[in-house]
């Protein structure tokens, strides 16, 4: 199932991304990962009909070596979640929407040795319903060049930097 996310929530998700944040395992059991949550930010973006997922440098380990990812962003009594599946199957990147859950489905064979190689990252263009995209991009994710307080420990460096 594809979708289309209505203008309102690119501006909520963008607001409160930064604010709650879980891990929960691929099964269904939801337990909290403690030891991912200090390095952990999954940072999504939505644009239209664009998605765009960045990684820190142990978020692409953990999707390359458990398979799921899942960050939580609470609005009082509701929440929306997105998330990483690794799938089996598959050569490309797909997205499907069930509920308040986003999910972006990555192959295992792009995740195999990506957090060794040196890819960036990996897109997809998903044909909707009326001549329209949905555009899914994963990607690395990298030191800023310019002043910023956000902690960038455990993000990539910046291919850009001077030196």
């Amino acid at each position: 199932m594809y979708f289309v996310l209505p203008p309102f929530v690119y501006f909520v998700v963008r607001y409160f991304t930064t604010k709650f944040t879980r891990y929960f395992t691929t099964k269904g059991t939801k337990f909290f990962h403690k030891e991912h949550k200090k390095n952990t930010i999954m940072k999504l973006r939505i644009k239209g009909n664009s998605l765009r997922i960045r990684l820190t440098k142990t978020e692409v380990n953990t999707i390359a070596a458990a398979g799921y990812l899942e960050e939580e962003t609470c609005f009082g009594n509701n929440s929306f979640v997105y998330a990483l599946q690794r799938i089996d199957e598959g050569n490309t990147l797909t997205a499907a929407l069930e509920e308040n859950k986003m999910i972006m489905y990555v192959p295992a064979s792009l995740t195999k040795d990506w957090p060794t190689n040196n890819i960036v990252g990996f897109e997809a263009n998903i044909p909707l319903a009326g001549n329209k995209t949905l555009y899914l991009l994963l990607e690395k994710d990298f030191i800023c060049l310019d002043d910023t307080t956000e902690d960038q420990r455990d993000n990539y460096e910046n291919p850009n930097k001077a030196c």
